[in-house]
């Protein structure tokens, strides 16, 4: 069963349900705000649930993940902007991650250079 359907219309029928709710609050008592607040929670946990569907349907179907922004590969990519390089690096397994960034500013001439590296267990 595709997991994407059920996902997408639970969202909708949460958002229908604000866009409803928000259009008649005047006809709410005090105490009934918490369904605004229902639905609303209901339709951005239905927006996540949406994309978790999805990755799950292309984990299953043997999908290939959608092709990395411009300039970037996968699991390291480096980008370059006005302020300097940064380049990123990251173990398949989400282990360790290592980031380092280089940057220099035209007015004072000087270079910086900050490097960290954490590790989760």
């Amino acid at each position: 069963m595709d997991p994407v359907r059920p996902a997408v219309v639970g969202t909708a029928a949460f958002v229908l349900a604000l866009v409803v709710l928000l259009v008649l609050r005047d006809r709410l008592g005090p105490d009934d705000t918490w369904w605004v607040w229902t639905a609303g929670l209901g339709a951005a946990g239905g927006i996540v649930g949406c994309l978790v569907a999805v990755r799950v349907r292309r984990l299953r179907t043997g999908a290939p993940a959608p092709p990395p922004q411009a300039g970037g590969t996968s699991p390291s990519s480096t980008t370059s902007g006005a302020g300097g390089t940064s380049t990123a690096a990251s173990a398949g397994s989400g282990a360790s991650t290592e980031t380092t960034s280089t940057s220099s500013t035209g007015s004072t001439g000087s270079t910086g250079s900050t490097g960290s590296t954490s590790s989760t267990g």
